[in-house]
């Protein structure tokens, strides 16, 4: 499944960092620095929990297709699971706008839909 593809993470990771970046300038132009800051702060639980699930695509490691796919739904679980962790933390502590912060969290994650695109054949 997974032995002879390699995801780009320079592309994957400059993908998110603008699709931040124009959603925070939006956010702030349209509503003010409340919501800048809420946006981003979802944008970077979703940013960091990406990295988190895409860490198995580090592992050179060829595994059976059953292996593959069983740590396919762990770091997936993983990661749903740290963004929930993380959301109800920044609930209680933080209290960010709740719009702009679940619009951060699903702006980036929409970047997981053009993941075949920063996915290169490894021989």
């Amino acid at each position: 499944m997974l032995a002879n593809v390699k995801l780009d993470m320079k592309k994957f990771v400059i993908s998110q960092v603008v699709i931040l970046i124009i959603g925070s300038c939006i956010a702030y132009f349209l509503y003010g620095f409340e919501y800048l800051f809420s946006f981003s702060l979802g944008g970077a639980v979703v940013f960091l929990a990406n990295f988190i699930f895409f860490s198995r695509f580090l592992v050179t490691k060829q595994f059976s297709p059953g292996i593959e796919l069983l740590i396919f739904y762990l770091s997936e679980a993983i990661k749903l699971s740290l963004v929930a962790l993380i959301t109800i933390f920044l609930a209680i502590y933080i209290k960010p706008k709740l719009f702009p912060y679940i619009f951060g969290l699903i702006s980036l994650q929409l970047v997981m839909c053009f993941v075949p695109m920063f996915l290169v054949k490894v021989k």
